[in-house]
């Protein structure tokens, strides 16, 4: 399945981060494109450091609250603490889009609702 999974951090080295995530992203499935890297405002807390942000595109045959794990276990392991929501982090992945699967749980909701919202999901 074609995935789009979102990256972006505005604490510490984001540009290290960021490219750790990718790596971690390639060793767990085939990523077949990266977009340039964005700096962006912070959204829903504008009081913090700007962003840097990314977009993977990749296939995997993994499902997507099995992927979903994946990304928080990076994101645990990196060192992101959940200070409040929309607050500053070293990392975020999300995961945008499974192929054109609509799908909705407690967990995850699919395509991400804010998708259209964010200018470095939609420039490249």
């Amino acid at each position: 399945m074609e995935i789009l999974i979102g990256l972006g951090g505005n604490l510490g080295d984001r540009a290290r981060y960021l490219a750790e995530a990718v790596s971690y992203l390639k060793d767990m499935m085939a990523v077949t494109s990266q977009s340039d890297i964005y700096e962006s405002e912070p959204w829903g807390y504008m009081h913090q450091p700007r962003f840097l942000n990314a977009v993977v595109q990749a296939e995997t045959d993994l499902e997507p609250l099995g992927i979903l794990d994946l990304l928080k276990s990076f994101e645990i392991n990196a060192g992101r603490q959940e200070i409040f929501r929309y607050g500053p982090r070293v990392i975020d992945l999300d995961l945008l889009a499974y192929g054109d699967w609509v799908f909705q749980s407690c967990r995850l909701t699919l395509p991400h609702p804010r998708m259209h919202e964010r200018l470095f999901v939609l420039q490249p």
